[in-house]
């Protein structure tokens, strides 16, 4: 689907860099619903490149009476959510989120700077996961309006307004403005929008750059590993390429206008291509 090369270029950059840039760790409550600290654990749910500094964090703001976060104009969620506890088999998706800042002119722009993929035992145990970081950074959050779980949830636990609505430049034309938190999945227009940002975002930051010769910031290997398999017609099997695209469409502020853009619907699923080899 996407540029097999600069992906696997970021991947042996990251598998070199000294020291490593993404630390492990969870998410805890110091005060319940006011404070997050970050806990370093060497098996940590969560995997993060970069943080606010300490007087950015925790900034939460009240919103025409609602809790929401106060960081938007820095950096974005998207999430990749689930319904169902932990299946006896285990064979269940996992839960997944990323965090991304936008550009701007005080923190590293267009970059992910958090990565998440795991499946709790139950389910509000990721939904309080995903709570926490969203509160810790003050970014917002876009998800699937498929998945009703984590809003009713974030609504019961008074923090809705960490939930974006729909995007207008993913609203279809001539539609309502009607305020529903987040996208439709099965929308064939948002399929297509969503491997368009992951395309556009793999040529500007991923890999070297053509132009400067610098590496791309893309730290997180797991999340380049899903891009280089995913499918679009198994869309679903790929956590977080769907979380990581969800990102970057609440990243976007209008809809990508290029004649240069793939168009997925017609994409060969089957890449014939032959391996380069890539020094170790």
């Amino acid at each position: 689907m996407f540029n097999v090369g600069k992906l696997y270029e970021q991947i042996d950059y990251n598998n070199n860099m000294y020291p490593n840039p993404v630390v492990r760790g969870n998410f805890i409550w110091q005060e319940k619903d006011k404070e997050v600290v970050f806990s370093p654990s060497s098996n940590g749910r969560f995997r993060i490149s970069w943080m606010p500094k300490p007087e950015d964090r925790n900034k939460i703001v009240d919103v025409r009476g609602k809790l929401s976060p106060g960081n938007t104009h820095i950096g974005v969620g998207g999430v990749d959510s689930y319904d169902l506890d932990q299946t006896v088999d285990d064979r269940g998706s996992k839960g997944a989120m990323h965090l991304y800042n936008k550009f701007n002119m005080h923190s590293p722009s267009n970059m992910f700077v958090l990565e998440y993929a795991s499946r709790p035992e139950l389910a509000s145990i990721f939904y309080e996961d995903v709570l926490m970081a969203a509160v810790y950074y003050g970014y917002k959050l876009l998800i699937e309006n498929n998945k009703y779980g984590i809003a009713r949830y974030f609504e019961q636990r008074g923090f809705d307004g960490y939930l974006m609505d729909r995007p207008d430049h993913l609203k279809a034309p001539g539609s309502k403005s009607v305020r529903t938190k987040g996208i439709p999945s099965n929308s064939v227009d948002v399929i297509q929008a969503h491997a368009q940002a992951i395309e556009a975002h793999i040529h500007d930051h991923v890999g070297e750059n053509i132009d400067t010769g610098s590496p791309g910031n893309m730290y997180f290997n797991r999340t380049l590993e899903d891009w280089i398999a995913y499918r679009i017609d198994k869309r679903t099997k790929f956590d977080l390429t769907i979380s990581s695209g969800l990102c970057l469409l609440a990243a976007q502020k209008v809809k990508i206008k290029d004649e240069h853009k793939t168009d997925f619907s017609n994409k060969q699923f089957l890449r014939k291509f032959k391996p380069k080899s890539y020094h170790s």
